[in-house]
């Protein structure tokens, strides 16, 4: 089975809760026999009060740079020494939410692991930089507790709704449930009681359950009605213990859900377990979000 993931890029600022996101990527990688890339954005924000991304910088002092470009170039050494893995470091000068979404678009990976804090209440009329960043950059996004190291996910659960592209979500995701040899519970949601949408999900799941049976993967299956999905999965996590709920990523949202978060947000905000959102790989535009800085370190 060829795995869909061959390139992982992640953005570490070495703060804890993205050190813990790069074990997450790092254990991935290995599993998935794929590149890691690593970026370090320099946040335009906190070197000039207004900056023109277009116009030339001449004024910047390069000791701050060289100093990061040091630590970064040791951090690749150490994950490439014990871990025997391709990691290659990139630096830039720009927005942290934009630039990771050009560099992951310019090397064509297949995947961003970023790490998530919790959202609740009125925190969802301002998007977190994980849901940010799923919401531009052309590729499915994993999201990680910002406390927590996860390592590897063995318990899994994989929701069936009337999204759209639900066997892509599990063509890209088989692999990670076999390499992970993970227990996985198909789960129907279900937030109005109807008979159509029963036999539906009955459908899918049946169908679902035949791929994995034919990928020799563990599974049960069961259906939750709940008026409000997010509620319902989260609770299913938290009875499961689950490591990693996968869903389809979606960035649309009526009015009430601008206050109180959609589907995709609510879950991605949790610190119980992982959230692998699944969107299929696009082609984006590129912008001058960024000013390149001369380093491309390759271990290997």
């Amino acid at each position: 089975m060829i795995s869909p993931i061959k390139k992982i890029i992640i953005s570490i600022d070495f703060s804890e809760k993205s050190l813990n996101a790069l074990h997450t990527a790092i254990q991935m990688t290995r599993r998935h026999s794929a590149e890691l890339h690593l970026l370090y954005v320099i946040d335009a924000n906190h070197i000039f009060p207004v900056v023109d991304v277009h116009s030339p910088i001449a004024k910047i002092k390069h000791e701050p740079i060289a100093k990061d470009m040091f630590v970064l170039e040791e951090l690749a050494r150490s994950i490439t020494f014990e871990n025997g893995i391709e990691c290659t470091c990139h630096q830039r000068i720009g927005f942290p939410v934009s630039t990771v979404c050009d560099i992951a678009s310019e090397l064509d990976c297949d995947l961003v692991v970023v790490a998530t804090e919790e959202q609740d209440g009125l925190s969802y009329l301002f998007d977190s930089n994980a849901y940010r960043v799923l919401k531009s950059v052309g590729c499915s996004v994993l999201a990680v507790p910002a406390a927590k190291q996860v390592s590897s996910f063995k318990k899994v659960i994989f929701p069936v709704g009337a999204a759209n592209d639900v066997a892509g979500k599990y063509n890209f995701s088989r692999t990670i449930l076999k390499l992970n040899n993970s227990k996985v519970i198909l789960m129907g949601l279900m937030d109005r009681p109807t008979s159509k949408l029963a036999l539906m999900l009955k459908g899918m799941i049946t169908q679902f359950g035949q791929w994995m049976k034919e990928d020799c993967i563990s599974h049960i299956s069961g259906t939750i009605a709940h008026t409000d999905p997010a509620i319902g999965t989260t609770q299913a996590g938290e009875d499961f213990e689950t490591d990693l709920v996968i869903i389809n990523a979606s960035t649309r949202r009526n009015l009430i859900q601008f206050f109180t978060g959609n589907y995709t947000q609510r879950i991605m905000g949790r610190q119980e377990f992982a959230v692998l959102c699944y969107q299929p790989k696009r082609e984006t535009i590129q912008q001058d979000h960024y000013i390149q800085v001369p380093l491309h370190l390759s271990f290997s």
